[in-house]
Order: C-alpha cells, then structure tokens, then sequence
C-alpha cells in the first residue's frame, strides 16, 4: 500500500500555499481578532473559488467529489497558514451533512459555520457567518438564521444532535486534527527563531 499523496493532492496543497502565502493571513488574523472580519471574508472568498467549500460535496450536487484525505490536506495548509474563518464546519461538516439550496450555497462559498451541542456547544464565529446551523433531534435547523451580535447558537438547544453527527464528524475531527497539527508546528517554529535570533521577527 502506497502512503503518499497523488500528484494531483500535492499540487491543490501548493496552489492554495501560493494563494494565503501571498494573501497575509496573519495580518487577517490579527484583524479578525480584533473585530474587523473584512480581510479574512476576502480570504475566504479567494478559497472558495479555488473550490475549497465544495472540496468533499458530491460531484452530482455540484462539487468536486473529493475524499477525506483531500480534505486533510487541504486542512493541513490551512493550519499552516492560520487561516481565519469556520473552515472546519463548514468545508468539513455541512458540506457532508446538507442537502439541496442549503448544500449549493456552502459549495459555493457561503460562510457558514454550525453548533452540535452538546459535542461542539457554540457555533465557532457566528458573528461573521451569513448562515448559523443548529443540531436537532430532527436534524439541523436554523439555515436562514442571522446571528445578532453577541448570539451564541449553541447556548439553550439541549442535548439533542442529528442523526448523522457521529459519522460525519470522523471527518471533522481529521481536518481539526490536521488544522491544529500545523498551526502547532508554525507556532514551535517562531518560538525557536524568538529563542535563537530575537531579531528575525522585526526583520520581517
């Protein structure tokens, strides 16, 4: 059995390397930490057209069909290069667990981001999504909902999740796992240049 990525993976790794390289996500992140979500939502946008939200969404409902290793590793650039945004919920989760309009438009680049209390209790960046998802007992709710400011979504829905959540989140715990792991190497990375030549980072 061969463990390596196809050509084809390896290069989707590069092109979306290329495009946060040249994108400053840090200083996205820093702003979006901040309360200004301007940068990153153009980030987003810039993915989603190089088919990042329709990575793993069925050819048939108009995405790319791709698996969950494509998934990792797309996940594991976007880790690498701290990209800001409910990429995991949305590229990873609703893009497997939503059927229909609600599906096209998280393919299409909808920032959407979804609670499935009590596993994941708040909706990570509720206040930047233009769709907060809700799971029931009957599935997930809340497709047109808008978030005020200050909404946690998770906050009074019970114990109750959808049907498919255990399944679909082997998915979404591998692109966290993936995310985290080179967010994790990034910031060991500037520990040691801080540690070893204090200099570097206001030579950047």
């Amino acid at each position: 059995m061969r463990f390596a990525l196809t050509e084809e993976q390896a290069g989707f790794a590069q092109s979306l390397g290329d495009l946060l390289a040249k994108a400053d996500p840090v200083g996205a992140a820093r702003a979006w930490a901040s309360g200004d979500t301007g940068p990153g939502l153009a980030m987003w946008k810039r993915l989603a057209d190089q088919g990042l939200s329709a990575l793993v969404v069925a050819e048939e409902a108009g995405g790319l069909g791709g698996s969950r290793v494509d998934l990792t590793v797309a996940h594991e650039v976007l880790g690498h290069h701290l990209a800001v945004g409910p990429w995991i919920e949305s590229s990873a989760f609703l893009a497997t667990a939503l059927t229909g309009e609600a599906l096209e438009a998280v393919a299409g680049g909808c920032v959407a981001t979804v609670a499935l209390p009590p596993q994941v209790p708040f909706a990570l960046d509720a206040d930047a999504a233009e769709r907060v998802y809700v799971g029931t007992g009957a599935g997930l709710a809340g497709a047109d909902l808008e978030p005020p400011e200050g909404f946690d979504c998770g906050a009074n829905q019970g114990p109750a999740i959808c049907r498919r959540t255990q399944v679909l989140l082997d998915g979404h715990a591998a692109a966290r796992a993936a995310a985290l792991i080179h967010q994790r190497q990034r910031q060991l990375f500037r520990l040691l240049v801080a540690e070893y030549d204090p200099g570097a980072s206001r030579r950047k």
